[in-house]
């Protein structure tokens, strides 16, 4: 079984890393800061993309793929 999964609030993707050595796939990833979503695709891929992700209390239609998904990811937040 392939599971797919968005990474919400993913940081410079160390979570994302875990999951991806674990077979999953991640379809997208979500950060707002800039200099984590720059590490993030050194490290790992393109597919993270800027977003407030103060928008998860929200219905999100950040991608059509978005209802296929049964497993959405999300680290807890860190204040700055």
């Amino acid at each position: 079984m392939n599971v797919t999964v968005n990474s919400y609030l993913c940081g410079a993707g160390l979570m994302d890393i875990w999951l991806m050595n674990a077979g999953i796939t991640v379809n997208q990833a979500f950060e707002l800061d800039g200099d984590a979503r720059k590490t993030y695709q050194h490290i790992l891929s393109d597919h993270v993309k800027g977003c407030d992700t103060s928008i998860l209390g929200r219905p999100l239609n950040i991608n059509e793929d978005e209802q296929s998904l049964k497993t959405k990811v999300a680290q807890h937040p860190h204040s700055k």
